[in-house]
């Protein structure tokens, strides 16, 4: 499984390199079918892989999910399918409603054929979570992936569900470490220094500390049996995958989509960054220093139909959105694409009287 999925990953990384742009049917075929290939799924067989199953959505109509895996005739596990590139944040409730309207499907699956979002009900009973318990990035397949990825191996999977609390926990506590090591905070410093007793902690200690010892290394979670198989595994955050360099001008490049830069200037100054979500917050932080009174006005100023992207009201946004507060106390969405967030500083500049050639990503 490990080489098909490095041959996946470089299919993507070449589409990305040739700024191909796919509609959803290309992606089904291109990317989501030979993952799920890859799984032991005949895909071509109806009697367990299964194209547009209709749900018995009554708010929506006939609705079809794209595929289902079926076992005993049953859907139990539900993939819907985003064109290539697609952010994938906007869509969790279109799976949700679908997850909804039938108990007997015990996994959702959402995907653009690089990202894999799986979702279940830990909640309430089959009523689909708004978070993901599990995350995947073709372009990062790490081996606790490989491991999770075995218990939805069709040898392996029977339809039950795996304990996914465990993975829920461990995703929440690995973000918050590594958010820990990247910044540890003043109260975190003064515990270590009470706790050893000595009379200096300095920050980039731990933040070294951190970089030699990464808190995502595989980590063995609560075994789950299906079908006489063993099977460990732990959540984790996707990482963007570091390639040639593109430069933002007026329009972003379709290279750039989930491609982490080599280097990022805004005004004509460095930003710092290890994701692209520090890209956003700390250009964002920037152009607080430089305009405080319109960067106050945000809010206001840029405004969306569809998602709000500012507000001084974190409960303004959608259950399942990651917001992250700035400086000048409003709250920004942070479920973005890379391709978003290049968008949205692009507007932000414009806001704030400056032009979008401004933005540099390299």
């Amino acid at each position: 499984m490990k080489e098909k999925l490095k041959e996946l990953k470089e299919k993507v990384v070449s589409y990305q390199t040739k700024g191909l742009s796919f509609d959803e049917e290309n992606t089904k075929m291109a990317l989501i079918l030979p993952f799920f290939m890859e799984l032991g799924y005949n895909v071509f067989n109806p009697d367990e892989f299964r194209a547009e199953l209709l749900s018995d959505c009554r708010t929506k109509g006939n609705e079809k999910v794209d595929y289902s895996i079926m076992i005993d005739n049953k859907p139990k596990l539900i993939i819907e399918a985003k064109r290539f590139g697609e952010s994938l944040g906007q869509h969790i409730g279109q799976l949700k409603r679908y997850y909804n309207s039938n108990t007997d499907i015990r996994y959702g699956v959402l995907t653009n054929g690089v990202e894999y979002l799986f979702f279940t009900d830990t909640l309430h009973a089959n009523i689909m979570d708004d978070i993901p318990f599990y995350e995947i990035n073709v372009l990062d397949i790490k081996d606790q992936d490989l491991l999770f990825l075995k218990t939805l191996e069709k040898a392996n999977f029977n339809g039950d569900k795996v304990n996914v609390k465990d993975f829920i926990s461990r995703k929440k506590v690995t973000a918050f470490l590594s958010d820990l090591g990247k910044n540890p905070s003043d109260s975190f410093i003064q515990f270590v220094k009470d706790t050893l007793v000595v009379d200096e902690v300095k920050k980039e200690w731990i933040m070294e500390f951190f970089t030699s010892q990464p808190v995502t290394k595989p980590v063995t979670a609560p075994a789950v049996v299906q079908q006489g198989v063993q099977a460990t595994t732990v959540a984790q955050q996707p990482q963007p995958l570091q390639t040639n360099s593109v430069v933002v001008t007026k329009k972003p490049n379709k290279k750039s989509a989930s491609v982490l830069p080599k280097k990022v200037t805004i005004l004509g100054v460095d930003i710092k960054f290890e994701s692209w979500k520090d890209i956003m917050i700390n250009s964002l932080e920037e152009l607080v220093k430089q305009q405080p009174n319109t960067m106050s006005k945000l809010d206001t100023l840029i405004t969306s139909k569809k998602r709000k992207k500012f507000s001084y009201i974190e409960s303004d946004f959608p259950s399942y959105a990651q917001t992250k507060k700035i400086s000048n106390g409003l709250f920004v969405m942070a479920t973005l694409s890379s391709m978003d967030i290049t968008k949205l500083l692009q507007k932000v500049l414009v806001v704030c009287g400056y032009k979008e050639q401004d933005l540099v990503i390299e």
